[in-house]
């Protein structure tokens, strides 16, 4: 989630938590269209002054959504 647009160690302008919610289910999707298996692992994102931990969480429940929505 290094990305996120308010996270202070990779955000860039314009990454939002909708792109990444779409960018994960772009990626799950065409996995699922292709029946080929998935595994991930929740890393990256940090906290601070404007990615909380609850924030922070959030955006990785977007995996998760995704790698379940079937």
């Amino acid at each position: 989630m290094d990305p996120y647009e308010d996270c202070h160690t990779g955000g860039l302008e314009g990454i939002s938590i909708d792109v990444l919610r779409e960018r994960e289910l772009i990626v799950f999707e065409w996995a699922r269209d292709r029946s080929l298996p998935v595994a991930f692992v929740l890393a990256g994102g940090y906290t601070g002054s404007a990615v909380d931990r609850n924030c922070l969480v959030d955006l990785h429940r977007l995996t998760i959504e995704a790698a379940s929505n079937r």
